[in-house]
């Protein structure tokens, strides 16, 4: 059955100047600002990223502190690092997505997996990158996909506590001697492809870096998320606070009778809780 897609905001993040600014000076009012403004703005999860090269652990430990005393959801703990990760949801009340893991990290991949065997409510993003890089076409990334699900039944863990993530990138920087490069239509292609091949994975996709580079971001965000939407995507990185993102992806998501109800009702009641 189709339902609305789960939000992960994504304002937490140590490589956003402002929350750099706040973990340098350990400004906890800032971090729980950030997460209770996401909240109330309808995110189901947070994403938490330290973004930093040095007691990354530290820092989150002390993030998640901070975003737990604020808002009452389950975080996504986002690092590139295995080991990182698997301490820092030990900080967690309760459990939540880790983020991420790839063939290009075997011994991250293998570590992640176990863990959730060991834990059964944690779920992991799978960025669909293998040892060479990132896959231009749809094709490649649903390879790495299926080599990344062979080695979860094989550990008996089922589909769901996967989210694929399809390499969203940055349109305005595509090569132009590449044309497969940064090409958002493979993106689409890879999401409709995961949802058609596999539909008990879940597919996260991260809207905002689709505009990176371009003017009137916004614009785009809501274009490129409509667009997952309707390829398949049911959870989406994004900024909670984006009324204008948050209203086109509502309506969409009606539209597409993703909310199980007719005649719009879930983008009424959204529109009446002031989400846009």
């Amino acid at each position: 059955m189709k339902k609305k897609p789960e939000i992960i905001g994504e304002r937490l993040n140590g490589s956003v100047s402002s929350v750099g600014k706040a973990i340098e000076r350990r400004d906890g009012a800032f971090i729980r600002q950030a997460a209770l403004c996401q909240a109330r703005q309808g995110a189901d999860y947070l994403d938490v990223c330290a973004s930093a090269s040095e007691d990354e652990a530290e820092i989150l430990r002390w993030m998640i502190e901070e975003v737990q005393s604020a808002a009452d959801l389950p975080l996504c703990l986002d690092s590139p690092d295995g080991r990182v990760l698997e301490q820092a949801a030990g900080y967690c009340r309760r459990p939540g997505i880790l983020n991420s893991v790839s063939l290009g990290r075997e011994e991250d991949l293998e570590r992640i997996f176990f863990f959730l065997k060991k834990h059964p409510g944690w779920k992991a993003v799978a960025m669909l990158g293998g040892r060479t890089g990132f896959p231009r076409t749809a094709e490649g990334r649903l390879e790495i996909l299926e080599e990344i699900l062979r080695r979860l039944e094989l550990l008996g863990l089922e589909e769901g506590r996967v989210y694929a993530d399809p390499v969203v990138e940055a349109a305005a920087f595509a090569d132009s001697d590449d044309p497969g490069s940064r090409d958002p239509r493979a993106v689409l292609e890879t999401i409709s492809g995961i949802r058609r091949r596999y539909p008990g994975v879940h597919i996260a996709a991260a809207v905002s870096n689709i505009s990176h580079g371009l003017p009137a971001r916004s614009y785009v965000n809501q274009s490129f998320g409509v667009l997952a939407l309707a390829a398949g995507a049911d959870c989406l990185i994004l900024d909670p606070l984006d009324k204008g993102l948050q209203g086109a992806l509502s309506a969409a998501g009606s539209l597409l009778s993703l909310d199980g109800e007719p005649s719009c009702l879930g983008y009424v009641r959204d529109y009446r809780k002031h989400l846009f």
